[in-house]
C-alpha cells in the first residue's frame, strides 16, 4: 500500500518483475526528481535511481533496461564488520534486510554475527538529492574492528553506464585547484576537509555528485579511480575498534544531475559549507562549459621537436615511430570519453612525427570496435602524417573489416636496412591462415639484403614466461621463425613490462596510447637497434632498450668507462611459509623461486650490495616467512641491505630480523642513502608522518648535506604514500637526490620530480602487472661522479632498458 506524508515524498511497495530479482518485493521511494527501487531481501539493495525528468536510471545507464546483479546500492561488509570486497554467501550484501518507512525516510537494517547495519535513506522533497545515513553498531561483547568504506560504484563495463569522466576536488598537485582525469587508469586520495567530487559525462552532460561533511572523523579521506572498465568513487572512512555498544557513522549526500538542473552553491551549502560549495559549483560550472565530445574540428598541436624527442647520440640508418593502442572508439551506442581521447592523442602523436621526421609511423590497431567508422577516423587524421604511415591489425580490430578498408593484415614494409613485417593477431588466425602468411615471409625475408635486419609487429608474443620460470609457448611459429632468420626486433602487445628475448629478436611490449599517453620510437643502427620503450607525448624522456654489452656488472650498456660502483635493487619479495603458499597461491606462487632467481642472476653480475626496498615477508607477525627470507638471502655473495615495509608488522620486528634501524644513513663512499619510513605499525596499512618523524628525517637529511650523491630509499612511492605527499616533494627539491627509489605498488613505474629520477620497482614475490606473475625484475645501478645510468633487467632475460640521471648536486 501506498504511503506518503507531508515531506512530500512517497514510499510503497511492489514486486520486482524480471531477472534477477523476478517476483522479490520491492520498496519504492519518490519524490518530484527521482524514484528510487530497493529490494530489501538483497541486502536491502537500491537497484535503481530513476530521474524522474528525463527517465534516466543513473544506477544502470546504457544498459537498454537490463539491470545487473552487482549493480546497486548496498553494504559490502562481513558479518564480523570486517569491510571486504567480493561476494560470498555471508555478507550482509546477500541478505535480507528489515524495512521501516517513517516520516519520509527509508530505514532499512541488519543484525548478524557482532554487527548491526542501519542504512537511511531519504529524498528530498524538489531536489534530486538522496541522503544516506550509514550506522555500524557492535552488538557482540568484544570490539570489532571495522571502518566505513561505501563503494559508490557506477559501473562502466560492459556499458552499463555512462559516467565515464570524473572530477575530483581539490587535489593539492593541480595548479587550478581540481583534476578531472579521462585517462583510462589513475586514482586520487583526497583529503577528507573538501567534503565532495563528482562524476561527470560529457555528452549528456549529467553527473553525480558525493557530498560528505567536512572534517568528518569517521573519513580519512576519498578516492576516485578508474581502472578500466570500472569506475568508483569510493569515500575511504578511518579504521577504528568498536567497543561493545559503540557506533560508527557517516552521512553522505548524493546528486544525481542533468543538464537542465544548475546546481548552483546554495543547494549543497547547507551541508558541506559555503566555500565548498561555491568551490564545487564552479567546477561543475566549467566542466558543464567545455565543448561536447562530437563538437569542432580539433587543431594540431604546434610541436618544439628539441622538446618532445630526444637527440640521437649518432645519426640512425632508419628510424620508426610505433603507436601501440586499442584502436578508434566512435559507436555512439557505446559513447564515453575514449570517442574524445583516442582522435585527439593520435593528433598529438602525428604532430610530433610531422616535427621530427622518422621515416615511417607504425600505427598498432585501427578500430575499438571494429566499425567502418572507426577506420575511417584512422585514416582521416593520419591523412596529416608527412611521413608514410602503416597500420597493424590490433587485438580489436576485425580481421575482414581491416582488410576491406585498410588493406591487407600481413604486410612487409621495406624502411632503409630494415624490413618490417606488420601481422595480425597470431591467435585469432587459423592453421590455414599461418602457414599462409609463414610461407610469404619466408620468401620475403629470403629476398632481404645482406646485413637487413627483420622487424616484426604482432600482438601476440612468441611466448610467456610463467611463474615457475618455465615459458609457455604463444606463436611457436614465430618463435621458429625468431630463432632460424635475421628478426632482430619483435614489437608486440602486453604492456611496457614485456621485455624479453627470443632466438635472435629482442621482444618489446607496449602500452596503448590512451592508457599511458606514450609511444615508441625505433632506431636502427650498423651494430644495434635501440627502443625509446614509453617517450610520452609532449616529452622526450624515456627508457632506451638495449641488449647489455657486458655481464660483469662493471659496464651498463652502450658505456666504456667502468663505474665507481653498482648496486642494485628491488622490492615486495612478500615471501611466506610453506602452509600460507599452499593457502593462497595467487599471492605467493612463486615467491621463493623468483627470489632465488634473483640472488643468482646478481652473483653472476657482481654488483657491491643489493637493496630490497620493504615488504620483505607477506605478514611479519610470523617467523616462519622471516626464516625462509634468511636462508634465501644468505646465498647472496653481496650484502643485502633492507627497507621497512608495510608488510613488515612493525619495526620492532623488522629490526629484530634484519639487523637494521628503519630511519637511518648509510654510506657508500662519498655518497649517502637516506632510508626512511612512515609511521607504519599495521600489516595491512601505512600511517602519515608524525612531526617528531618529520623532526628525525630532518636530523638524517642534514648528515647528508655533503654527500656527492644521495639517494633516498622508501617503501612507499609518492602517489600512493599516506599523507605529506606535497611535504615529501618538497623535502626533494630541497634534497635533491640523484634518485628515490621506491616499491609498494607492485608496479613498474617512473617519473621525474625535479632533477630526481622517482623509480617504483615492481614486485619479485607479486606482480600486478604483465601477462603472467613472472614479468617482474631489478635495478642495477652504476654509479659514477658525475651521474647514475639506472638499468632495468626483467628476471630470466638478458635485454634490458637504461637511463642516464645527471647528479642534481653536481649540474654540469
Amino acid at each position: 500500500m501506498a504511503q506518503a506524508d507531508n515531506t512530500g515524498v512517497k514510499i510503497e511497495r511492489g514486486v520486482c518483475s524480471g531477472a534477477p530479482f523476478e517476483g522479490l518485493a520491492t520498496v519504492e521511494m519518490r519524490s518530484a526528481t527521482l524514484r528510487l527501487v530497493i529490494v530489501p531481501e538483497r541486502g536491502g539493495r537500491v537497484m535503481k535511481v530513476i530521474h524522474l525528468a528525463s527517465g534516466r536510471d543513473f544506477v544502470n545507464a546504457g544498459a537498454g533496461g537490463k539491470f545487473d546483479p552487482e549493480n546497486g546500492i548496498y553494504e559490502r561488509i562481513t558479518p564480523t564488520g570486517r569491510v571486504g570486497g567480493g561476494q560470498s554467501a555471508d555478507r550482509f550484501a546477500a541478505r535480507e534486510y528489515a524495512v521501516v518507512a517513517e516520516g519520509g525516510r527509508l530505514t532499512l537494517s541488519r543484525s548478524e554475527g557482532t554487527i548491526r547495519v542501519e542504512r537511511t535513506l531519504a529524498l528530498d522533497p524538489r531536489l534530486p538529492r538522496l541522503r544516506i545515513a550509514l550506522d555500524y553498531t557492535n552488538v557482540g561483547d568484544a570490539p570489532v574492528k571495522t571502518q566505513i568504506f561505501p563503494i559508490y560504484q557506477f559501473n562502466t563495463n560492459a556499458d552499463r553506464s555512462t559516467l565515464y569522466d570524473t572530477v575530483v576536488f581539490p587535489d593539492s598537485t593541480s595548479p587550478s585547484g581540481f583534476m578531472r582525469y579521462p585517462e583510462v587508469t589513475q586514482e586520487f586520495h583526497l583529503e577528507r576537509q573538501h567534503g565532495w567530487f563528482f562524476q561527470y559525462d560529457r555528452r549528456s552532460r549529467e553527473c553525480v555528485v558525493v557530498t560528505h561533511r567536512p572534517n568528518d572523523p569517521s573519513v580519512e579521506g576519498t578516492y576516485a579511480y578508474k581502472v578500466a572498465p570500472f569506475l568508483h568513487m569510493v569515500v575511504l572512512g578511518s579504521e577504528t575498534a568498536l567497543q561493545p555498544g559503540e557506533k560508527a557513522s557517516l552521512v553522505t549526500e548524493m546528486w544525481f544531475l542533468t543538464a537542465a538542473e544548475c546546481g548552483e552553491p546554495e543547494f549543497y551549502a547547507p551541508f558541506i559549507g559555503d566555500a565548498n560549495a561555491r568551490a564545487l559549483s564552479a567546477a561543475l560550472a566549467a566542466e558543464r562549459g567545455r565543448a561536447t565530445v562530437s563538437g569542432g574540428e580539433a587543431v594540431e598541436p604546434k610541436v618544439d621537436a628539441a622538446a618532445a624527442c630526444r637527440a640521437p647520440v649518432e645519426k640512425p640508418l632508419a628510424t620508426l615511430a610505433r603507436v601501440c593502442w586499442s584502436g578508434f572508439y566512435g559507436d555512439e551506442q557505446k559513447d564515453d570519453f575514449l570517442l574524445a581521447l583516442t582522435p585527439r592523442r593520435l593528433r598529438e602523436v602525428v604532430a610530433e612525427v610531422n616535427a621530427f621526421r622518422p621515416d615511417a609511423l607504425i600505427v598498432h590497431g585501427g578500430a575499438h570496435n571494429g566499425l567502418d567508422s572507426e577506420y575511417a577516423e584512422a585514416k582521416r587524421i593520419t591523412a596529416c602524417a608527412q611521413v608514410p604511415v602503416h597500420f597493424a591489425a590490433g587485438t580489436r580490430d576485425s580481421l575482414d573489416t581491416f582488410e576491406k578498408t585498410m588493406g591487407a593484415t600481413y604486410r612487409r614494409i621495406p624502411v632503409g636496412p630494415v624490413s618490417v613485417f606488420l601481422l595480425p593477431p597470431w591467435a585469432r588466425l587459423s592453421a590455414e591462415r599461418k602457414a599462409t602468411i609463414l610461407a610469404r615471409m619466408k620468401a620475403d625475408m629470403a629476398a632481404m639484403a645482406t646485413g637487413e635486419r627483420g622487424v616484426i609487429v604482432c600482438s601476440d608474443p612468441p611466448r610467456i614466461r610463467q611463474a615457475d620460470g618455465t615459458n609457455k609457448t604463444v606463436a611457436p611459429e614465430l618463435a621458429a621463425l625468431c630463432a632460424e632468420t635475421a628478426v632482430s626486433l619483435y614489437l608486440t602487445g602486453c604492456g611496457t613490462n614485456f621485455l624479453q628475448r627470443d632466438g635472435n629478436a629482442t621482444v618489446v611490449g607496449g602500452a596503448d596510447l590512451c592508457e599511458r599517453g606514450t609511444y615508441q620510437i625505433v632506431r636502427v643502427y650498423r651494430d644495434r637497434i635501440e627502443v625509446d620503450l614509453a617517450k610520452p607525448v609532449g616529452g622526450n624522456f624515456t627508457p632506451v632498450v638495449r641488449r647489455p654489452d657486458s655481464r660483469d656488472g662493471g659496464l651498463p650498456p652502450g658505456e666504456t668507462r667502468r663505474a665507481d660502483y653498482v648496486f642494485a635493487h628491488f622490492a615486495d619479495t612478500q615471501l611466506n611459509d610453506a602452509q600460507a603458499d599452499a593457502k593462497s597461491a595467487a599471492r605467493s606462487l612463486g615467491d621463493a623461486a623468483r627470489f632465488a632467481q634473483l640472488i643468482a642472476e646478481t652473483n653472476r653480475l657482481q654488483p657491491a650490495f643489493l637493496l630490497n626496498l620493504g615488504d620483505i615477508v607477506e605478514a611479519g607477525v610470523r617467523d616462519a616467512p622471516w626464516e625462509t627470507y634468511r636462508k634465501l638471502a644468505a646465498a647472496s655473495r653481496c650484502p643485502i641491505y633492507t627497507a621497512f615495509g608495510n608488510h613488515d608488522a612493525s619495526t620492532d620486528i623488522y629490526a629484530r630480523w634484519t639487523g637494521e634501524q628503519p630511519l637511518r644513513v648509510q654510506r657508500a663512499g662519498p655518497d649517502a642513502f637516506l632510508v626512511i619510513h612512515n609511521d607504519a605499525e599495521s600489516i595491512s596499512r601505512g600511517a602519515d608522518f608524525s612531526p617528531e618523524m618529520w623532526r628525525r628525517i630532518g636530523e638524517l637529511a642534514a648528515q647528508c648535506r655533503g654527500a656527492r650523491h644521495l639517494f633516498l630509499v622508501s617503501h612507499y612511492p609518492w602517489r600512493d604514500m599516506p599523507g605529506r605527499r606535497k611535504d615529501m616533494l618538497d623535502f626533494v627539491s630541497a634534497q635533491r637526490p640523484t634518485l628515490w627509489l621506491a616499491g609498494h605498488t607492485h608496479v613498474l613505474e617512473w617519473q621525474w620530480a625535479g632533477p630526481t629520477l622517482h623509480v617504483t620497482a615492481n614486485s619479485i614475490g607479486w606482480t600486478k602487472e604483465g601477462p603472467s606473475t613472472a614479468y617482474t625484475g631489478f635495478f642495477l645501478n652504476y654509479v659514477y661522479p658525475e651521474k647514475v645510468v639506472v638499468v632495468y633487467k626483467p628476471l630470466y632475460e638478458d635485454v634490458c632498458w637504461s637511463v642516464e640521471v645527471p647528479n642534481p648536486r653536481n649540474p654540469r
